[in-house]
């Protein structure tokens, strides 16, 4: 069994709609090579006979059978990892009493960084919302960036895709500007044990340090609730990457995205998608 599922996207000012694979199951006796393929070969053909472009993360056991049906690796969606409570990391390699003093250390010094951010950059707020409103369809209808291929963000998908899933309670965390209660970032978060986890991000190019500021922000807000990390899976602008690298977050986990399409090759380079969880199963 193999399953497409419909992904309404946007590739700079044009819709578009897109097929994501979202299930490859195939019966342990007839896991051989050439029928895994062949159901494979058929689902692409139905996908660009469908869709503009067909994408998906398949399983590791999969990678050679999709790689062979068509489709290519265009880049690796990258698990990052921000540690808000430094001890325990610490005493992994270091004498408990020793973790204990450079652990908060460097706790308080992602607050102080947060701060004095906060006062250079003293144009925008933050705040939590329970789910997305207006002020969210005018963000996305300002966020075109050029030559990207990007999931639609508008208030109803973001209502379905989050405040209305049965498997986590999301809350967004927001960043506005002060001058005119503009909504310019977004971070939809939910939290699992000990971890904070978001789900999807996004922020207006034309605001400056608004993407940073939302880092910032949610980063030191993630600790004051006590919680030890914080973390986001994406693929896409590197201009993005750097500003989550700068902040300390670290790789931890990697799964590559396959894809087909025929008229875009400029999608051939990751720097040209951008994909959170919000664009995976669910």
């Amino acid at each position: 069994m193999a399953a497409l599922a419909r992904r309404r996207m946007r590739y700079g000012d044009k819709s578009l709609v897109a097929g994501f694979i979202l299930d490859f199951v195939v019966e342990p006796e007839h896991r051989s090579f050439f029928p895994a393929l062949l159901l494979q070969k058929e689902l692409l053909r139905h996908g660009k006979e469908t869709y503009a472009v067909v994408f998906g993360m398949p399983a590791e056991r999969a990678e050679a059978v999709v790689r062979r049906a068509g489709y290519r690796c265009v880049g690796q969606m990258v698990r990052l990892v921000r540690v808000l409570r430094s001890r325990a990391f610490l005493s992994r390699f270091l004498p408990g009493w020793l973790s204990g003093i450079l652990g908060p250390a460097i706790d308080h010094t992602l607050l102080a960084t947060a701060s004095l951010h906060g006062l250079l950059n003293s144009g925008y707020a933050w705040e939590w919302r329970d789910r997305p409103d207006a002020d969210f369809d005018a963000l996305w209808e300002r966020v075109t960036p050029a030559q990207t291929l990007i999931g639609v963000r508008d208030s109803a998908f973001l209502t379905w895709r989050f405040v209305e899933s049965p498997l986590h309670a999301h809350r967004f965390f927001t960043v506005v500007s002060k001058a005119d209660r503009k909504l310019v970032a977004y971070a939809v978060c939910h939290v699992d044990a000990e971890a904070m986890h978001v789900a999807d991000f996004l922020a207006d190019p034309g605001a400056p340090g608004a993407g940073r500021r939302l880092w910032l922000d949610l980063s030191s807000e993630a600790y004051r609730m006590g919680h030890r990390s914080l973390s986001v899976e994406f693929l896409g602008n590197e201009d993005v990457r750097r500003q989550m690298d700068a902040l300390g977050m670290v790789k931890r986990e990697e799964r590559p995205l396959y894809a087909a399409f025929e008229t875009r090759p400029e999608l051939s380079s990751p720097s040209n998608w951008y994909l959170t969880d919000a664009d995976m199963d669910g």
